[in-house]
């Protein structure tokens, strides 16, 4: 289990909020009404799980606009 390596070095953070873009991206992408599994969003994105779920569970950094649909998840209808 070693940690990715790049040019040499640790593998760089994500700017903040970049996590939280691409989900948003991945969800609007999608026809309405349809949602993802948080794995199927980890996959898409290539953002870790832990950011995945804590974007969507965490009510400070969902802000309302995800929805849980029993285990996908979508944007909110506005």
């Amino acid at each position: 289990a070693e940690l990715p390596l790049v040019n040499g070095k640790f593998a760089k953070r994500l700017p903040k909020g970049h996590g939280e873009r691409l989900i948003m991206e991945v969800l609007k992408s999608l026809p309405e009404g349809q949602g993802l599994t948080m794995a199927d969003i980890v996959q898409k994105t290539g953002v870790k799980h832990s950011t995945v779920y804590r974007t969507l569970s965490d009510a400070k950094r969902n802000k309302g606009r995800f929805v849980a649909a029993g285990n996908r998840w979508k944007l909110v209808a506005r």
